[in-house]
């Protein structure tokens, strides 16, 4: 009995190996943005390193531990923002309800090897809240508005519908914490350093004399 279970150890620890060397998918990236009041983004990866044992089929793109399909491409992007009504089945990526909140969930895609579907690990996972979700704007006479959210590297990009000659916006965590403060003056479009920020969801304020806006961000 002692002989078996030795036998039985090994056998799993080779195959646990094994999967642990089959390449996984390398710089996992997804870019989020929001023209009111569309959603648009888009995932991509680079293709795994070269094996000679293994053959590669395709991926799997995962919403948490729920498999959301299986692709042998490695782009999908939604985009009604520029191109008019969403076509691509890729705009139902979002649906999820697998947490409390609505679009709340990691992304990860793993790497699917030879005939009987044998899948890597993942090295990257993406948290995902979605840019300018749940909280609508309260415009007011002065019909301001957020036409654009984005995130590039350690700058958080924001376009107006039209220029504020002056205001404030506030960036607070959902315990209403003030974090960092900005002031506008004569802007349209507004860049704001989030290199020292902690990855995380947060509440963006833009107020003005008569207008005052509210925006849930995801910053990562």
């Amino acid at each position: 009995m002692k002989k078996a279970s030795i036998i039985f150890c090994l056998t799993l620890l080779i195959a646990v190996t094994a999967k642990g060397q089959i390449n996984p998918v390398k710089n996992l990236h997804w870019y989020h943005w929001y023209v009111t009041p569309k959603n648009c983004f888009t995932l991509s990866w680079a293709k795994p390193d070269s094996s000679l044992n293994d053959t590669l089929i395709g991926y799997n793109i995962y919403r948490d531990d729920s498999l959301y399909k299986f692709t042998t491409d490695f782009y999908h992007s939604c985009n009604p923002c520029d191109y008019g009504s969403p076509n691509d089945p890729f705009c139902d990526f979002l649906n999820y309800t697998g947490h409390f909140f609505i679009g709340e969930f990691y992304i990860h895609v793993t790497a699917v090897y030879n005939h009987n579907h044998i899948e890597s690990i993942y090295t990257d996972s993406i948290y995902n809240q979605g840019i300018a979700l749940g909280i609508k704007e309260n415009i007011k006479t002065e019909q301001l508005a957020i036409s654009r959210i984005s995130q590039e590297n350690a700058s958080l990009m924001i376009e107006l519908n039209k220029t504020v000659e002056s205001g404030n916006i506030t960036i607070s965590n959902l315990s209403g914490q003030s974090t960092s403060e900005f002031k506008l003056m004569n802007q349209k479009n507004i860049a704001i350093d989030i290199s020292k920020f902690s990855p995380g969801l947060y509440l963006l304020n833009l107020k003005t004399n008569n207008t005052n806006l509210s925006r849930k961000i995801m910053i990562k």
